[in-house]
């Protein structure tokens, strides 16, 4: 599944490692997913590799997801926006292209509405079956 999605299998290996990662640890912060200090910087190496696209990403949520999903199963799907706040850390970023302003129309950040699919029988989360994720255009200061 990885390999269609994922143009390199270098990417794709790493990608599945992650999320399995993310799944275990059930954190997204770098430093608690990682064993090593190796395994932070190929983490880290991973996501600022030009080749991995956000969509990828998201393609392979989507379809782990998916591929978990049993005919005639009962599903709950929550849904929710978040909008991760860059502002405080805008200086280290160097490109900006995907990142807007969020809510307070001044801070740097962007929008992000995933669809999580729990089995509803027994609670269990299968993943995401949907990720929109957006930004506004900054404003020009007045």
């Amino acid at each position: 599944m990885a390999d269609a999605i994922f143009s390199n299998i270098r990417i794709a290996r790493r990608v599945k490692q992650v999320v399995e990662k993310i799944i275990e640890k059930q954190s997204v912060v770098i430093h608690q997913l990682s064993a090593s200090e190796a395994e932070q910087r190929s983490y880290y190496r991973l996501l600022h590799n030009p080749r991995l696209q956000t969509s990828q990403i998201i393609s392979y949520l989507e379809a782990d997801c998916a591929r978990q999903v049993e005919v005639g199963a009962h599903y709950l799907v929550f849904q929710d926006t978040t909008q991760p706040n860059f502002e405080r850390n805008r200086h280290n970023i160097s490109d900006q292209q995907q990142l807007g302003v969020i809510g307070d129309k001044q801070s740097l950040g962007f929008f992000l509405h995933p669809s999580l699919v729990v089995q509803a029988d027994t609670g269990r989360c299968l993943g995401y079956s949907h990720v929109q994720v957006w930004s506004r255009e900054a404003m020009a200061p007045d």
